[in-house]
């Protein structure tokens, strides 16, 4: 399912969301680990990056 996710930071810090991409027969084709950091003085929707994958 394509989408865009925006995340909101409670308190300054650090964390990763992992992702797995099955296919119709539940077979994972791929894994991505992304990182968060959330730090204090940043305007909201500021300071973002895309990274596209293809399956």
């Amino acid at each position: 399912m394509p989408g865009n996710v925006k995340a909101t930071g409670v308190k300054p810090g650090l964390t990763y969301v992992m992702i797995d991409v099955y296919d119709s027969k539940n077979k994972r084709l791929t894994h991505a680990s992304v990182q968060l950091t959330v730090q204090n003085g940043v305007k909201p929707n500021g300071n973002s990056a895309r990274q596209y994958g293809i399956f």
